[in-house]
C-alpha cells in the first residue's frame, strides 16, 4: 500500500450572542465539553478524562456508527494536548485521531475568541496531516462546524 499524507489548514467563523467567558467555559468546564464534543447522537462516549491546563492532555474514546465498516461500528480515540490557553481568549491545541487503534490524523488548531458587541466571535484555525483511510480535510472541517453548532446549543 502506498503511503500517503495530506496536509491541509481550514478556518472556521461563528458569532455567538454569548460573552466570551461563557464560550470559554464550554472549553474549559469537563462536564460542558462532554455535552458537546464527545456524546450525542451519531457518537457515543465510552471514555473521557481531561486536564485542561497548558501540558495538560485531554482523551476521549466513542463509538461511531459506520456503515463501511464491519459490525457497523468503528471506536474512535482523540488524545489532545493543551499548549496554550489564555483564559476567556484563546486555546491552543495538538490532536491526534485514531480509528480502531489505528491513527489517521494530527491537528494543531488554535481556537480565538474575540469580544464583539453582543457576543463573541469563535475563530478556529486548523492545520492537519491527514493519513491513509482519514476523513480528510473537508469532511474535518465539516466535523468541526457540527461541533461547534452543538458547542452553541449547550450555551443556550
Amino acid at each position: 500500500m502506498k503511503q500517503v499524507v495530506l496536509h491541509g489548514d481550514f478556518k472556521i467563523e461563528k458569532f455567538v450572542s454569548h460573552k466570551a467567558e461563557k464560550v470559554f467555559r464550554a472549553f474549559s468546564d469537563p462536564v460542558l465539553k462532554r455535552k458537546w464534543f464527545s456524546d450525542g447522537k451519531e457518537v457515543v462516549e465510552t471514555s473521557y478524562e481531561s486536564d485542561f491546563r497548558v501540558g495538560g492532555k485531554e482523551i476521549s474514546e466513542f463509538k461511531v456508527r459506520h456503515e463501511g465498516i464491519p459490525g457497523g461500528v468503528m471506536i474512535c480515540r482523540n488524545t489532545t494536548y493543551y499548549l496554550d490557553i489564555v483564559e476567556n481568549s484563546r486555546v491552543v491545541f495538538s490532536y491526534t485521531m485514531a480509528a480502531n487503534g489505528k491513527p489517521f490524523s494530527a491537528s494543531l488548531s488554535t481556537i480565538q475568541l474575540i469580544p464583539t458587541d453582543g457576543g463573541t466571535n469563535i475563530v478556529l484555525v486548523e492545520q492537519g496531516a491527514y493519513f491513509e483511510n482519514s476523513d480528510g480535510i473537508q469532511m474535518r472541517k465539516d466535523g468541526w462546524e457540527k461541533l461547534i453548532s452543538r458547542l452553541v446549543s449547550v450555551l443556550k
